[in-house]
Formats: structure tokens, C-alpha cells, sequence
């Protein structure tokens, strides 16, 4: 039995299900599973870097926010990488940073048991491999779904701004945000929980800023490594990423 599913980048992948009535496409299927599991022990780790290309990606959207100063003046607002306050104040200190600013962090991460899948499954899937200039079949075990939880933090002097940025953080997740990377085009954020606006003890040499902090959940998968299936029915490793078309991503 094959069903059409959708994998990490968007494509129309082929699901074999090596639990049917025994076949010759499911034979098939068993043989290409143990080799792939047989590479998977025997290579060395594939490194997705999924964790850093997420926080790339977010630190690349929340870049783009801005705000209406009292002028009527358009200004453009930083997204850093941060953590704690007292990260954030060494940066205020070091950086001169202006504000309002947005940070975003990391916090925990964690299996997600709902949308897994069987481990029986093979995907494969078609791709144009440009090294080549020809298609080729990859197939792969199912990627590990996973929950990654960030704190994205608003800091402004004034309400008024804190609340335009405020306003298109909501706009952008209406009702989730789409985050495209290489690695996927189909993983979704949500907001989770928030905490009140409140003063935020930057540093001792400043003032006091007020503070928004919001909660967001990113459901995404880890890639699973990949490997091209000969003619003669043999696997071959193949590094997905360094094939990529840099060009249309």
C-alpha cells in the first residue's frame, strides 16, 4: 500500500507502508529500510542544524517590524538574539542599543508523539539533482516531529510604541506564522501565552523600560538522513542541503 504525502520541503513524496500484505513492492520496501538503517548506524551523524536555521528564520521576520515615532516618522526596529534581562542589559550597555527593541530566544524543546509516524514507513521522493542535471530517487526513514518553544520579547520606553510592535507581532501570526527554510516549507508557530506588560530592570545605569514577553511554539520535524536509490536497488548517501538550488531559496 503507497499514500501520498507531504514532506519537510512541499513535495508530493510516496509513503510505502511495509506493515501491508507482503508484496513485491513491499519486499522491496523491507530490503531498502534495513539498508537504510544499516547506513544510519554505519555513517557518520547527519547535522541538519535545524535548531539554528528556526532562529535565523525568526530573527530574520522580527527584523522587519517597525513603529511611528511622535515625529510621524518611520523607524525601522532591531531583533537581537537574547536571553535573560541580564543579557539583554549587557547588551544595552555594550551596543548602545536604541529602543524599542525586540529579542528572541530559545527555551526548550520536545518530542511530539501526535504527529509522528509508523517506523515502518519508507518515503521517497523525486528530486533534480542539479550536480547532475538529471532526477534521482532519494528515500528516507519519516523525519522526528518535534516542538520547539521560543520567548520573544518586546522592550520600549513608551506604550504607544511597545503597542504598534505589539499589534504586528498579533497581525503575523493571524493565526499562525508560516516559517520557510531550507529545511521545510510547511512549519507553523503559534502563540502560546504571553505575560502582562510590565517594568523590565534593564541595568542599573538606565532607566527602567517596560516590557512585553510572548511565548511562541513552533511545530517543525527533524530531516531525516537521505540517500539516493540506484537502478541496481543499493542506497548511496546524498547531502540534500549542498544540492539545494541557493539561487530559489
Amino acid at each position: 500500500m503507497a499514500n501520498a504525502i507531504t514532506g519537510l520541503s512541499g513535495i508530493e513524496i510516496e509513503a510505502v507502508l511495509t506493515s501491508s500484505p507482503i508484496k513485491t513492492k513491499q519486499r522491496n520496501s523491507l530490503t531498502v529500510r534495513k539498508h537504510i538503517i544499516e547506513a544510519n548506524r554505519s555513517s557518520s551523524p547527519s547535522i541538519s542544524n535545524v535548531y539554528k536555521e528556526y532562529l535565523r528564520a525568526l530573527l530574520n521576520i522580527f527584523s522587519n517590524f517597525s513603529y511611528i515615532n511622535s515625529e510621524e516618522e518611520i523607524v525601522d526596529v532591531d531583533c537581537i538574539f537574547g536571553g535573560q534581562e541580564r543579557a539583554i542589559a549587557k547588551k544595552f550597555e555594550e551596543q548602545n542599543i536604541i529602543l524599542p527593541v525586540l529579542s528572541i530566544s530559545q527555551t526548550t524543546s520536545s518530542d511530539d508523539i501526535n504527529r509522528g509516524r509508523y517506523n515502518s514507513i519508507v518515503l521517497q521522493e523525486k528530486h533534480f539533482d542539479i550536480k547532475k542535471q538529471r532526477w534521482i530517487r532519494l528515500v528516507s526513514l519519516p523525519p522526528k516531529p518535534i516542538k520547539i518553544t521560543y520567548t520573544l520579547s518586546i522592550f520600549s520606553k513608551y506604550r504607544a510604541d511597545l503597542d504598534q510592535l505589539l499589534e504586528q507581532v498579533r497581525f503575523a501570526f493571524n493565526p499562525v506564522l508560516e516559517i520557510p527554510t531550507k529545511l521545510s516549507s510547511v512549519s507553523k508557530a503559534m502563540i502560546t501565552n504571553e505575560q502582562d506588560v510590565g517594568d523590565a530592570d534593564v541595568s542599573d545605569k538606565q532607566d527602567r523600560v517596560l516590557k512585553k514577553s510572548l511565548t511562541l511554539e513552533l511545530e517543525t520535524w527533524v530531516p531525516s538522513p537521505k540517500y539516493m536509490l540506484t537502478n541496481t536497488g543499493e542506497i548511496e548517501a546524498f547531502n540534500l542541503i549542498d544540492n539545494l538550488d541557493v539561487s530559489s531559496t
